[in-house]
């Protein structure tokens, strides 16, 4: 997943300026957006089975990202995983204190960051992306 996510950066920042543009500049969209939906999908299926579902970290850590380092995929993917691993270790340094000596399941408290800020990004009007196209 990893793998064909880094190697699809290319037709990733292609796709941002529209189909029709990225085909003009030689990128096959039909085989670009079936490698990164199947790398997608494998690296959301392998956080599940490796970390539960904590999925507020695969929803929220992208856009924020992005807000901070723009959308170039070769800069947005390493952001996003640095963010995302970040985001994880705080939280689980903070659930190992909060109850101690009991643990707080990690998830409970990404789920009082992250809905709020899920429902703050779903609600918010559309803002310009720094980096973005167009």
């Amino acid at each position: 997943g990893v793998v064909l996510a880094f190697c699809s950066v290319a037709p990733l920042n292609a796709l941002r300026i529209g189909e029709q543009r990225a085909r003009a500049v030689g990128v096959d969209v039909d085989r670009a957006q079936w490698i990164i939906l199947s790398g997608s999908s494998l690296l959301a299926a392998s956080s599940v089975v490796l970390a539960g579902l904590v999925g507020f970290i695969g929803l929220i850590v992208p856009h924020v990202a992005r807000r901070i380092v723009g959308s170039d995929a070769r800069v947005l993917l390493p952001a996003s995983a640095a963010l995302g691993a970040t985001l994880c270790t705080i939280a689980d340094a903070i659930c190992r204190r909060i109850v101690a000596p009991a643990e707080l399941p990690i998830g409970v408290l990404l789920a009082f960051i992250g809905v709020p800020a899920f429902l703050y990004l779903y609600l918010r009007p559309s803002a310009p992306v720094r980096g973005g196209a167009g």
